[in-house]
Order: structure tokens, then C-alpha cells, then sequence
């Protein structure tokens, strides 16, 4: 069995296939290409006929029409992406030739989910889960509907995002320890102890002392739960790190 072909490169040769039997030069293509904004030379055709171009829908469609202008006849997308055999879309997914023409030809885009995606989607959670789980407040669990519903209502906005990035942790376990200490969120939290005449330095400082809060908490968490078993913790979701998911 052919080792898949990069989605790329089965534009690019079918491009050039096209280009060839309708004798079109690299000049011409390239020329049109310039009046549909795409600063290409004729190297930069031939490398996109080499598949060395990143591919995107935009590029896509302009270069059906500037083939289509240039042999006098339109090509459809479904011409750019013929193929027998297996699509390389990344380094992890591929998908048949007949999937990917379907999908462009308005069908459903349903990608066949592989045995490795699969294990490489749960390494992905608990590498996630052991990285996330001692960090959490106690008596709050990942594994917990109620406290993930809970905190999945909780405020997320720039906040939240700029004082997880500054603490080094995830934003759902900001949010778990602003309910842990003062049953809201961290915006929340700074709106209440602010004054609605404080400078933007003032509020800014109640900000950084919720911080310091929030740093101590997180640290104290660490401590107390850093000597549980990963495979505890695991639990906690229902995940067997030896067992494998089947659809």
C-alpha cells in the first residue's frame, strides 16, 4: 500500500497536470495570479506545483479560477483534488480521496476516527488531568458534574485569562480557587473591594493582592495534593490509563 500524499502536493500536481494540458505557460499563471492578489513569480508557481505552499481555502479557490481564466474553461475544485489513495491533511489525520471530494462537493465532513488518534487524544487528557488535578482547591474535584457545571458558569473573560497566564496554570483552576476563597469569580471579586472612584492604579493594585491570594491558595493546594497517586486522580474521571476507548 502507497504511503499517504500530502494534501498539498495532490493540488500542486494536479494544478500542473491541468496547466500542461491546456498549455499554459508558468507566466501566465503567474501573471493572473498577481491580479487576484497572490504576489507569486513563476518560482513561486512551481512551488506551489511541488506542493511547497501552504494550503488554504482562499488559495484554493483563486487558483481553480486563475486555471479556469487561463485554459478558457472553468475548473471545479473537486479537478485541484483527484486522487487514489489516502490524503495526508496533517501529521496525525488523514482521510481517502473519496471522503475529501465528498466533503468539497457539499457532503457531510466526517473524518474515520483511528485507533491512534484515539490513544492519542486520552494520552492528551491525563497528561491534561495530572498537570491540572493537584492544583485544584479541596474538596473540588474535576470529576465532580456539579463543581465542573459550576464552573463552567463562572466569568472567563480577559481577567481571568491574563491572571491564569501570570500564575502559570490553567483558567479552570483560577476559577476554582476564586469560588475556594471567595465564592465568585476573580473579576467579581475585584468589582466588590473596588471603589467606583478608584484610579485605574488603585484598582490595579486590589487586583495584584487578589493575585497574591489566588498564588498562595494555588501553592498551598500543591503542597497538600502533590503526593496523590496519579493513578487516584485518574480515577477521578473513570479513566483507566491501560484501557483503550473503542467506538
Amino acid at each position: 500500500m502507497s504511503s499517504p500524499t500530502p494534501l498539498a502536493e495532490i493540488i500542486g500536481a494536479n494544478a500542473r497536470r491541468i496547466r500542461l494540458e491546456s498549455e499554459v505557460t508558468l507566466d501566465r499563471i503567474s501573471l493572473l495570479a498577481r491580479s487576484y492578489g497572490l504576489k507569486w513569480s513563476t518560482a513561486r508557481v512551481v512551488e506551489m506545483e511541488k506542493g511547497k505552499l501552504p494550503v488554504t481555502a482562499s488559495l484554493l479557490v483563486i487558483l481553480a479560477h486563475v486555471l479556469g481564466a487561463a485554459r478558457n474553461y472553468p475548473v471545479s475544485l473537486p479537478e485541484l483534488l483527484e486522487h487514489d489513495g489516502e490524503v495526508l491533511l496533517n501529521e496525525q489525520t488523514l482521510v481517502a480521496s473519496n471522503v475529501l471530494l465528498d466533503a468539497f462537493a457539499g457532503g457531510p465532513v466526517v473524518i474515520p476516527t483511528t485507533q491512534e488518534q484515539i490513544e492519542g487524544g486520552k494520552t492528551a487528557m491525563l497528561e491534561w488531568l495530572s498537570k491540572t488535578a493537584p492544583l485544584m482547591p479541596e474538596g473540588m474535584s474535576l470529576g465532580d458534574p456539579k463543581v465542573m457545571k459550576l464552573l463552567d458558569a463562572m466569568e472567563e473573560g480577559l481577567t481571568e485569562k491574563r491572571a491564569a497566564k501570570e500564575l502559570g496554570v490553567p483558567t479552570i483552576v483560577l476559577n476554582a480557587h476564586s469560588m475556594h476563597l471567595w465564592g465568585k469569580s476573580l473579576s467579581a471579586e475585584r468589582d466588590e473591594v473596588s471603589d467606583e472612584h478608584d484610579s485605574p492604579q488603585a484598582r490595579g493594585y486590589k487586583t495584584r493582592m487578589l493575585l497574591v491570594k489566588l498564588r498562595e491558595s494555588i501553592a498551598k493546594a500543591a503542597a497538600e495534593r502533590t503526593q496523590a497517586e496519579p493513578q487516584e486522580r485518574i480515577k477521578v474521571l473513570g479513566v483507566s490509563s491501560g484501557s483503550a476507548t473503542h467506538g
